[in-house]
């Protein structure tokens, strides 16, 4: 039977040798693997760039309650990423936020309040203009309340980082820009946005024993 389903590209491997398997948030079912064929072609149905971190779907899926692989018989771009994809620093975040949602969200079932926050922060992310440099860890804190262990102020990261014995995983400095973070905008050098990354990651490996290495991050923390 087909359906209709909104989803929130996460990534993709290559399948074979003209296929994909794309790792979808979707709105109806939660996270998905797509089997998509014949798009490593020369005359491919559809394009690769329909499959981009953070790209908003229109699908029509066959969908197994069993789980296991699923197939697409329709797929388009809901709207385009455009101003994502145009800007290196905005495509840096769209592409760690991606690996960072592919190893954190592990829910195979609806989740509307995730999924609407997820699509909401893709569309702003694309659409806002100025004072962007923080967005991928503003994102992270409100991810943490989706996620059930929500993150309210930056003793919260401290006190938990401690008594996992990271004494020295979270500065004074890092602290006080994690609760201006919270609390709204401020400004932050390269320096410092490393170090809150680093606490917040920290804290999250805490409570989600899949989240390793980001091989995006370094790339990220170049460019912003």
């Amino acid at each position: 039977m087909l359906h209709k389903t909104q989803g929130i590209v996460l990534g993709y491997i290559k399948y074979r040798e003209t296929s994909v398997i794309v790792n979808v948030f979707t709105e109806a079912w939660g996270l998905q693997g797509y089997l998509v064929q014949g798009v490593r072609t020369k005359k491919p149905r559809y394009s690769i760039a329909l499959f981009q971190p953070l790209t908003l779907l229109d699908m029509v899926v066959y969908h197994k309650k069993q789980g296991g692989l699923q197939r697409v018989a329709e797929v388009k771009c809901h709207r385009p990423n455009s101003h994502i994809l145009g800007n290196l620093k905005k495509a840096a975040m769209a592409i760690f936020l991606a690996e960072f949602l592919g190893k954190v969200v592990r829910e195979e079932e609806r989740n509307d309040h995730l999924f609407n926050f997820l699509w909401q922060s893709v569309v702003k992310l694309d659409e806002q203009t100025m004072q962007y440099d923080l967005f991928h860890l503003r994102f992270l804190l409100q991810l943490s309340h989706y996620l059930g262990f929500g993150i309210g102020t930056a003793e919260d990261i401290y006190t938990q980082l401690r008594r996992s014995g990271q004494y020295k995983a979270v500065t004074q400095e890092a602290m006080t820009g994690i609760n201006g973070l919270l609390q709204g905008y401020v400004p932050m050098d390269k320096r410092l946005r490393r170090q809150v990354t680093d606490a917040v990651i920290k804290f999250y490996q805490i409570h989600i024993d899949s989240l390793d290495t980001l091989k995006s991050l370094k790339v990220l923390q170049e460019i912003n």
